[in-house]
């Protein structure tokens, strides 16, 4: 078997779902950058409603994680619930502006401290390759 390639019937062999929420325009405008041209397994609410969980399935499909994104310094677009999800919860902050950094928001804070995976990065590719590498 070649390195890199996947098992046949393993459990993680199967394409996950994964489910994108844009948390700032910028962000929404990657995440429906991603969508068009990614996998069918992609899903996308548009809009969190404050207290309802992120891992809500999507035209009936369950989310096997979440991606959250946001751009910093822009503002937060809707109330982001601060809940643990069923599915694996990833945040990524993008630094728009590596010379001026400002903290995070405090709705972002908040959701940092249920995340599994937070990543704070200037490189706007991180979220498909994390997508593919994900959903593959």
């Amino acid at each position: 078997m070649a390195i890199g390639t996947r098992i046949h019937g393993y459990r993680n062999s199967v394409p996950r779902n994964i489910k994108l929420f844009g948390a700032s325009a910028g962000a929404q405008r990657l995440v429906a950058d991603i969508l068009y041209e990614g996998p069918p397994n992609l899903l996308c609410d548009r809009v969190a409603t404050e207290g309802v969980r992120l891992d809500l399935p999507v035209a009936g499909q369950v989310p096997n994680a979440v991606i959250v994104v946001h751009v910093n310094g822009e503002p937060v677009v809707s109330a982001l619930p601060v809940l643990r999800t069923a599915s694996m919860l990833s945040l990524v902050v993008i630094e728009a502006n590596i010379d001026v950094i400002v903290p995070p928001a405090p709705e972002l804070r908040a959701l940092q401290g249920v995340a599994d995976l937070f990543v704070t990065t200037s490189d706007w590719d991180f979220v498909a390759e994390l997508v593919g590498n994900l959903a593959s």
